[in-house]
């Protein structure tokens, strides 16, 4: 029997103990990553693309990039019809020319 492996086994990321990158810090490899520090994901894939969780939705993306404190995502798939069209109903423009859920 396999054992399930924790979001610290797939972020290689402390979680334990922190309160996410918006309200103080994450510890990561001995050091700390600070507040105004981003991390990002700029290739992520939706339930549209092949092999791919069907919570890989918006909602589903946004939660779990707030859990691993990722704070810029890109969606690798975002020409695809579907996800195109949930895209543009679900996000809107911010200030720097980026969408925002």
């Amino acid at each position: 029997m396999s054992k399930q492996k924790s979001l610290d086994d797939y972020m290689g990321v402390s979680t334990r103990g922190t309160r996410g990158l918006g309200e103080g810090y994450a510890e990561q490899g001995g050091g700390f990553i600070q507040e105004d520090d981003y991390i990002v994901d700029l290739h992520l894939h939706s339930r549209y693309s092949r092999a791919t969780s069907e919570f890989m939705n918006l909602q589903g993306i946004t939660r779990n990039s707030k859990l691993k404190g990722l704070r810029l995502i890109g969606s690798g798939d975002a020409l695809h019809p579907a996800w195109l069209k949930e895209l543009k109903a679900s996000l809107r423009p911010r200030r720097w020319r980026a969408l925002r859920v």
